[in-house]
């Protein structure tokens, strides 16, 4: 089955996390390996086969960094934004934004968050105007900015006492899910960071 030729493939490599994107009409998914300073590409349609595999380790990204440790990862459709560890078990606030539209990526820039730590991101859809990132950022809440690095709203601890940030996610009608690992519970917001009753 899929999924089980999927599982011999990554499972004994140390996957982060995974996303599925399209490349030129072509559905793919993207695996992040942390301790391999890389990111996989496997083609959707082949279960036997994975043609198209493709690794990006540090050195071939134009950065001066050269530590760079893909963790987790959100699709704008356009644009790939990848986490990268800076020291094990330890994510850094720097986003790194690759352009998908073809094969090999191409790195664009980075992102300086001036987070200190972030657990996850997501890619809320424009509702309107441009696309956010949404960065979970531990014991200080999730954030929402822009692909230029600029925040928009903010829901910390000024909203909801004790809130540890864990696993964010949004869906196509402009709601964020934030869990909150200290409080037991995953909070619903709109796309203005307000809490919604839906």
């Amino acid at each position: 089955s899929f999924v089980k030729a999927l599982g011999a493939i990554v499972g004994t490599h140390q996957p982060c996390d995974a996303l599925a994107l399209e490349i030129d009409g072509t559905e793919y998914f993207a695996v992040s390996y942390p301790h391999q300073g890389c990111i996989k590409l496997f083609q959707q349609s082949s279960q036997e086969q994975w043609p198209g595999d493709i690794s990006y380790d540090r050195e071939s990204l134009a950065f001066e960094s050269k530590k760079i440790k893909p963790a987790e990862m959100a699709c704008t459709g356009k644009e790939l934004l990848f986490l990268h560890w800076i020291m094990p078990l330890a994510r850094s606030g720097e986003i790194v934004v690759m352009e998908t539209s073809s094969i090999p990526f191409k790195p664009l820039r980075t992102l300086d968050t001036q987070f200190p730590i972030i657990t996850d991101i997501c890619v809320l859809p424009a509702l309107r105007g441009d696309s956010l990132v949404i960065c979970s950022v531990s014991n200080r809440g999730v954030y929402a900015i822009d692909i230029s690095g600029n925040c928009y709203w903010r829901f910390g601890r000024d909203e909801i006492a004790n809130i540890v940030a864990g696993g964010v996610c949004s869906d196509g009608r402009g709601h964020v899910y934030v869990a909150d690992k200290e409080n037991h519970v995953v909070h619903v917001l709109w796309h203005d960071g307000k809490v919604s009753n839906h």
